[in-house]
């Protein structure tokens, strides 16, 4: 029985066949090339998610797995909720809660978003 969350899967695409040292590589200079971009930088945040798509078609990785091994990270998303709060701009609302008002701002919510993707 195949757990959900499996380690490795196996395959035969010239993917899989790659050098592990260039998929580390390459993995890393995606990531960073990621966290690089500016907030609001959603066609570069597109282009990257067709490419990580394509790859995943290429090593006949199927979009359900690949969207599964992303919901883990979502999570760690929360993080950046205060961002939509703390970040200085022109506020899109007023809430209050309780003895704090809170109000957040329009590029704060676009951080956010850039991070969330």
């Amino acid at each position: 029985m195949r757990a959900g969350l499996d380690r490795y899967v196996l395959g035969t695409s010239p993917l899989h066949r790659a050098d592990p040292r260039v998929k580390v590589v390459v993995a890393l200079a995606g990531i960073l090339a990621i966290s690089l971009l500016p907030p609001g930088a959603f066609a570069a945040l597109a282009v990257a998610l067709m490419s990580v798509a394509l790859l995943g078609m290429a090593a006949g990785v199927g979009p359900l797995r690949a969207a599964r091994g992303g919901f883990i990270a979502l999570p760690f998303t929360l993080a950046a909720v205060p961002l939509v709060f703390t970040r200085a701009g022109q506020p899109l609302a007023t809430l209050d809660v309780g003895p704090l008002t809170l109000a957040p701002t329009g590029e704060g919510a676009v951080a956010f978003a850039t991070i969330l993707l």
